[in-house]
């Protein structure tokens, strides 16, 4: 599969655009549950912060440090980041890449967690005992 130098600039304008919004987003957000949060939310604010800063931590890696071009119709795709410029393999980042989706979405499951855990009733056969 060729990707002409054209295409490729083309292709790294979309990621560049994506990437501002999603910043821009991810900023406006964290802002908000800064300053916008209920006290009694206090608690929840700390998953739902740590789901944010997470998600920036996400952004940041894959268009500044891994920077993966696809190539479809086939699965395949290289990656010109600045991580890998710098001469760590595609291998690693990917590996990265993964424990980085891993830990979002292990925050999420806690976060969604503790909710369901504060609105079950007590005595419930759903809600998990304290250890």
């Amino acid at each position: 599969i060729y990707l002409s130098i054209s295409n490729e600039e083309m292709i790294f304008l979309y990621f560049k655009i994506m990437f501002a919004v999603s910043t821009s987003l991810n900023v406006l957000g964290l802002l908000f549950l800064l300053k916008q949060t209920p006290q009694n939310q206090a608690t929840i604010r700390n998953y739902l912060i740590a789901i944010q800063v997470l998600l920036m931590v996400s952004d940041i890696h894959l268009e500044i440090g891994f920077h993966p071009i696809p190539l479809f119709p086939a699965v395949a795709g290289y990656a010109v980041g600045l991580l890998i410029q710098i001469g760590l393999s595609t291998h690693s980042e990917l590996a990265i890449t993964v424990v980085i989706y891993f830990w979002i979405g292990i925050a999420i499951i806690l976060c969604v967690l503790f909710r369901h855990q504060h609105i079950v009733f007590e005595g419930n056969t759903f809600k998990l005992r304290k250890v």
